[in-house]
C-alpha cells in the first residue's frame, strides 16, 4: 500500500496558504502567519493571539469510527511554550465523551493524545520530553485496536494502548486551538506546525519511516525524486497525467 492511500487530506501550508494539497478540505484562517517551516513554509501559532486553523464543517474530517492517522511537523522555541494542555490540532466534543485532541500533558513536558468516546477519555500520555528548537514528526495512529505515538519516526517505549476507539462529534476540526476554547485549562498552541497530513488507515512503521526522511521530511505527493517546484511552477502532482509519486527516473538517472 503506498503512503498516499487513504489520505483524506493534506496541508504543506506553503506560499501563505492553507488549503488542502487534495483540494477537498481547505481550512479557513484565525490569524496564523506565514513562517520557515520544515519543507518550505509553514503556519506560525501564537496563544498570545488566539491564532488557529479551522475547517468550517461539523462532519467533515471525522475518522468515523474507523482506523485512523495524523502526522505533523512541529517546532517551539522554548520549553515554557509547552505549558499544560497547549493544543497541536483536535476534533473533540462538546460534551468530553466524543472526539480526539492532540495536547502537551499536564506537566508540560511529555506530550499527550486523547481519545473520546462514550463514558469518558482514554488518555495516552508519552514517556519522551520534548526537545525545543528544532523540528520533530509526530505521528499517531489507531488500527481498530491498538493507538500508539510516533516521534521521529520511531515508536515512542510506553506510547501504545489498546482503548480509544474514535466516536464522531458535531464540532469542527481545528489546528492550534482546543474545541474548549480556554476551559478546563486548554490552550492555543505556541510555535510551528508544518506538513500535516489525515489518513483513514492506520500508517505503517515503513510509512512512517518514508515519512520521516532521515529527518529530512517527504511532502505530499511523497516522492523523493522530483522537486516540489518545476520551472517556477510549484504544486506539482502530475505530468501529462502521470502522478510524480509514480515516477521513480527519468532518462534512467
Amino acid at each position: 500500500m503506498a503512503i498516499a492511500d487513504n489520505l483524506v487530506a493534506y496541508y504543506k501550508f506553503d506560499d501563505n496558504s492553507y488549503t488542502d494539497s487534495l483540494g477537498n478540505f481547505d481550512l479557513t484562517n484565525s490569524n496564523t502567519t506565514d513562517t520557515t517551516g520544515k519543507i518550505d513554509d509553514a503556519r506560525a501559532f501564537s496563544e498570545a493571539s488566539t491564532q488557529y486553523l479551522y475547517r468550517n464543517s461539523t462532519t467533515d474530517l471525522n475518522p468515523n469510527n474507523g482506523s485512523y492517522s495524523y502526522n505533523c511537523w512541529i517546532y517551539v522555541a522554548a520549553l515554557a511554550d509547552f505549558a499544560a494542555y497547549h493544543t497541536v490540532f483536535n476534533k473533540g466534543g462538546i460534551d468530553g465523551t466524543t472526539g480526539l485532541e492532540c495536547i502537551t500533558d499536564a506537566d508540560a513536558t511529555k506530550g499527550r493524545i486523547a481519545f473520546g468516546k462514550p463514558g469518558g477519555w482514554v488518555r495516552l500520555t508519552t514517556t519522551y520530553d520534548w526537545t525545543t528548537g528544532e523540528w520533530q514528526m509526530l505521528t499517531f495512529t489507531w488500527d481498530g485496536t491498538t493507538s500508539k505515538i510516533y516521534r521521529n519516526g520511531t515508536l515512542i517505549t510506553g506510547g501504545t494502548s489498546n482503548s480509544g476507539a474514535y466516536a464522531d462529534t458535531t464540532h469542527n476540526f481545528e489546528i492550534g486551538k482546543n474545541y474548549q476554547g480556554t476551559a478546563n485549562s486548554r490552550k492555543y498552541w505556541n510555535g510551528k506546525i508544518d506538513e500535516f497530513g489525515y489518513w483513514t488507515k492506520a500508517l505503517t512503521q515503513e510509512e512512517i519511516t518514508s515519512l520521516y526522511n532521515s529527518g529530512n521530511g517527504l511532502a505530499y505527493p511523497f516522492s523523493t525524486g522530483w522537486s516540489k517546484k518545476i520551472f517556477g511552477l510549484s504544486n506539482i502532482s502530475k505530468i501529462n497525467g502521470i502522478s510524480l509519486s509514480s515516477i521513480s527516473k527519468v532518462n534512467g538517472v
